[in-house]
């Protein structure tokens, strides 16, 4: 197959031909009694076939062009015999879209040969909700098969020992280990569901991380809806609050977090528990087993007067919990630290986010021996403003190398 460098060659020769270093101009071919084939893509990424006729010489294929709604793409076409192969190079935006088949002149008008439209539907292949009792178990099939994935990477080796010399008999002379990454997904109708964990296989338990010859390491556990009005859902296992603020930052630890909101982001709400250490393993599997060591808290975002991407919007946030804490002198080693805090952020956009206006209050406590400790509770208050700008809108672009495609002659 020639890639789209062959059609960049090739509208070089458009509308002029040269026949023993002399130029040889053609008339357009736009009278001819031809037409092409369209086949849709099936989803946002798939890509898009124009059948021309096996018999089209070389010289009308060098007069045509191709616009996806208004924009020329002819130089990003790949050439398959005589059909145009369009891949695009982002995903195409749900809706209609038109495919214009244009034929340049030597003058350089354009006329339009052909047009086609075609949809990106929301879902582009049926979904399990409407699954009834008549449908057939290959349907059924077909349809988990287009919303499921699954993927996996893993790494395990395994050796024996054939001899040994000075080596006790408590070592194991056949040893398994290795590690591995798995991700999976499913969807039906409004609701996603996607999973990751990384698991941990060694037999020689007392070189185990966890001490069990096979174990999780991180995982977590994702479930969303969308729906026409509210959309939401939860977080199981290793992940974040999603709050960057001067209160809470990169706070990432195993433990379980539900959201629920607004489609259109208006108003959104999130409440969430962690535990205060880092975990691996199954043992502990929602990091929440001890009361003691746990940090729990709500956050509420909203946009009070537009749900543009550049409005106002107002985000409230409380946590409190406690922890491993250090008391006074060696006697109170096994103490228990509480602390709470509470903050507000103001995040105004402009010129579709390019500069942002942010302002940041947060008020914290902290008690490092807890309630029946010695030690005092120590409060701290902070500000922040800050105002970011971006120079380029999609990044700097030194060097251009664009070629046209207009005819020659």
């Amino acid at each position: 197959m020639l890639i789209s460098n062959s059609l960049n060659l090739i509208s070089k020769l458009r509308g002029c031909l040269i026949t023993l270093g002399l130029p040889f101009c053609f008339s357009s071919p736009v009278l001819a009694d031809w037409s092409a084939g369209f086949t849709p893509p099936d989803t946002t990424e798939t890509q898009l076939f124009i059948d021309l006729p096996d018999d089209l010489d070389i010289v009308t294929l060098t007069t045509l062009g191709i616009e996806l709604d208004g924009i020329d793409v002819t130089s990003l076409l790949s050439l398959e015999g005589t059909d145009f192969i369009y891949k695009p190079p982002h995903a195409l935006s749900e809706g209609e879209h038109v495919v214009k088949l244009i034929v340049l002149n030597p003058d350089g008008s354009s006329l339009e040969k052909q047009q086609w439209s075609f949809a990106i539907a929301t879902s582009s292949s049926p979904g399990l909700e409407n699954l009834t009792e008549d449908t057939t178990e290959i349907e059924m099939a077909e349809r988990l098969l287009r919303s499921a994935y699954f993927r996996a990477d893993t790494l395990t080796e395994f050796s024996r020992r054939i001899a040994k010399q000075n080596i006790g008999d408590g070592t194991n002379e056949a040893v398994l280990s290795g590690s591995g990454d798995v991700n999976a997904g499913f969807a039906s109708g409004k609701w996603t569901i996607d999973g990751h964990s990384n698991y941990l296989v060694q037999s020689d338990v007392d070189h185990a991380q966890t001490n069990h010859p096979v174990d999780i390491g991180e995982y977590d556990i994702s479930a969303n809806y969308s729906g026409e009005t509210v959309e939401g859902g939860f977080t199981l296992g290793h992940h974040d609050t999603g709050l960057e603020s001067l209160l809470v930052s990169n706070f990432y630890r195993r433990g379980v977090s539900a959201r629920i909101g607004t489609s259109d982001s208006r108003i959104a709400a999130q409440g969430f528990a962690f535990g205060t250490q880092s975990v691996s393993g199954a043992s502990d599997f929602t990091g929440l087993n001890n009361t003691e060591d746990r940090l729990k808290g709500l956050s509420l975002t909203a946009k009070p007067f537009s749900t543009d991407i550049d409005a106002l919007q107002l985000t409230g946030m409380y946590y409190d919990g406690m922890g491993e804490g250090s008391g006074i002198g060696v006697s109170d080693l096994d103490s228990v630290a509480t602390g709470s805090g509470w903050g507000f952020i103001m995040d105004k956009g402009f010129g579709q986010q390019r500069t942002r206006l942010k302002a940041q209050y947060a008020h914290a406590l902290f008690d490092q021996d807890g309630d029946d400790g010695d030690a005092p509770k120590d409060g701290s208050d902070a500000v922040a403003i800050s105002l970011e700008h971006r120079l380029f809108e999609e990044g700097p672009v030194f060097l251009d190398d664009t070629f046209g495609t207009s005819p020659l002659c």
